[in-house]
């Protein structure tokens, strides 16, 4: 003889019921924590990141300088030594290239001669003090268009020609009882300068 004995078993429903809070919670706790190692990795990675690309804008002007320890990665840590020598060479850079252009204006200044240096656009980017009195202009042109050193319509004329021809072009300038003997060099890239026209003014 067998006996048999049963007991009701509760449905699979009924089982999802007693553990979806638990389930609810642990989900809840994962989301927070990944939250909080989000944050972690941001401000541990992301940002000293984000602050290394903001320096490598800066250091245009040399001088900026970071501090390797301030990065929690080994990795960041030479970037950062990396863009310190880099800032320092670049300054160093900078001075001896501004330390050259006062040399050069200091010379250009003590010649009875003016010097002026225009781009493919005709914008000055040098110009001296013989060169000013000439055209009646400050060094506050430099930068701007020769338009704004002089209106004189066959200085301008020639600048134009000068560039869009490449060619030399001579010009005897009247300011006041003076005769300006002026002289319009190209000078293009295929020179090596970096200005498209040289003109030197010599009183005859």
């Amino acid at each position: 003889y067998y006996i048999r004995a049963t007991k009701e078993v509760s449905g699979v429903l009924e089982g999802l019921k007693s553990i979806i809070p638990a389930m609810i919670l642990v989900i809840f706790i994962a989301l927070l924590l990944a939250a909080y190692l989000t944050h972690r990795f941001s401000k541990g990675f992301i940002t000293p990141i984000t602050e290394i690309n903001e320096s490598l804008i800066s250091i245009k002007d040399g001088g900026k300088q970071l501090n390797p320890k301030d990065y929690r990665y080994g990795e960041l840590e030479d970037m950062a030594i990396k863009i310190n020598a880099l800032s320092s060479h670049l300054s160093e850079y900078i001075g001896n290239i501004q330390l050259e252009k006062d040399k050069l204006n200091y010379i250009l200044d003590n010649v009875s001669e003016g010097f002026i240096l225009l781009d493919e656009k005709k914008n000055v980017l040098l110009i001296n003090n013989a060169a000013c009195d000439y055209l009646n202009c400050s060094r506050a042109s430099v930068g701007e268009n020769i338009l704004y050193s002089t209106r004189n319509y066959d200085f301008i004329r020639c600048a134009e020609r000068a560039v869009t021809e490449k060619k030399r072009l001579n010009l005897d300038l009247v300011v006041g009882s003076k005769i300006i003997e002026t002289v319009f060099t190209y000078a293009g890239e295929e020179n090596g300068f970096l200005a498209a026209l040289i003109i030197t003014m010599s009183d005859v």
